[in-house]
């Protein structure tokens, strides 16, 4: 009996001072389960992995928190950041990308979910700086762009972006679990929420 957690991480320190932090404290068990949320082929192996342990059972609650943001003022002349493995916007990939990923490859565990599952997407009150405008695909069938808010360095990405980076991510994540909660009949017994 007791709570199972699984718990994402970075590095598998932080899994370990978590796993070691936890002791006592439940009568569970706390299941470090590592993902670089950088790279997309990173999460989908800790997807497969949650999904692999949730044989039995379902995934009750899932919280979507990775976050980071580009701190800098906005008359800085900055470099625009770096980019996740697969070339995509830095910051729009951990916020974003990640949790959408996982979410869909995690559907099955969550649908088993015995009384519904949950989902929490930890958003801020800062998707107010952005209108959606940098969300909106661009010539998504003719050349493969995708929207600019997704786009790593040279690919048409501006420094207005940069400056929006944190609000388009957290705008998204807004729009995604808007689109969860929709349901468009999948994942019935499902409740989404978003918090900021």
């Amino acid at each position: 009996g007791g709570l199972e957690s699984l718990e994402r991480d970075l590095s598998t320190t932080e899994g370990d001072d978590a796993l070691g932090g936890s002791s006592g404290r439940s009568p569970g068990r706390l299941i470090p389960v590592v993902a670089d949320h950088a790279d997309l082929d990173s999460v989908r192996d800790a997807a497969l992995r949650i999904r692999g342990l949730c044989r039995d059972g379902g995934v009750d609650v899932l919280v979507n928190n990775a976050g980071i943001s580009y701190n800098f003022p906005d008359d800085a002349d900055v470099d625009l950041p770096g980019e996740t493995a697969q070339g995509h916007d830095l910051l729009f990939g951990i916020n974003y990308l990640s949790h959408v990923l996982l979410v869909e490859l995690l559907r099955p565990c969550l649908e088993a979910a015995e009384s519904g599952a949950r989902i929490v997407q930890v958003t801020s009150g800062y998707h107010w700086m952005v209108d959606g405008s940098m969300l909106i695909p661009d010539g998504m069938g003719k050349d493969g762009r995708g929207p600019l808010a997704a786009r790593g360095r040279g690919k048409g990405r501006i420094q207005r972006h940069a400056r929006r980076a944190y609000a388009n991510s957290k705008l998204a994540q807004i729009w995604h679990a808007r689109s969860l909660a929709r349901g468009s009949g999948r994942g019935a017994g499902t409740t989404t929420t978003t918090t900021t």
